[in-house]
């Protein structure tokens, strides 16, 4: 099966910030903490209030900011050469991946796992390395084939109601 991907920004910021989710977790967490420890040592206590400040600044920052801020420096980092539609051949032994000036080839061994969404399959080389696959771009018959076939080679991370209003 042959399926060609386009090149989409929101596409590839939705991939980072899936794939920054754990980080990006404990940095809301921090967050939440700095803004609470901020507002304690505003009204709790009487020494210097410019550490209770900067705490209530910091903290919605890292809880509003952080995810837009590290999405949009990935994109900027992202290497010239994936920024173009792309065409993603699967078969029973390898998953390839074509620009128009790289190409990479996996057996399906290498992939860690596929992670299911609404509307895309992750397929995970390591835990920050994927590639989307867009379901809107697949016939129902296509999905289905693929939906076999990582199932028999990968494990595959089913589709939870959680995540899937989190993505």
């Amino acid at each position: 099966m042959t399926i060609t991907v386009p090149y989409d920004e929101r596409l590839f910021e939705r991939t980072t910030r899936f794939l920054l989710r754990p980080q990006l977790n404990r940095l809301y967490v921090l967050g939440a903490v700095l803004v609470a420890l901020g507002v304690a040592m505003l009204t709790l206590t009487t020494i210097d209030k410019v550490v209770g400040i900067v705490c209530v600044i910091l903290g919605p920052l890292l809880v509003f900011r952080i995810g837009r801020v590290t999405a949009a420096q990935a994109l900027e980092a992202q290497w010239s050469a994936t920024r173009a539609a792309f065409n993603l051949v699967i078969d029973d032994q390898w998953v390839s991946i074509a620009y128009p000036l790289a190409q990479m080839r996996y057996h399906w061994e290498t992939l860690a796992r596929v992670v299911e969404k609404p509307d895309v399959w992750y397929l995970m080389f390591t835990k920050s390395q994927a590639v989307p696959l867009p379901k809107n771009l697949m016939t129902p018959e296509q999905q289905a084939e693929f939906a076999a076939l990582a199932a028999a080679r990968t494990s595959v991370v089913p589709l939870r109601r959680a995540s899937a209003q989190r993505a």
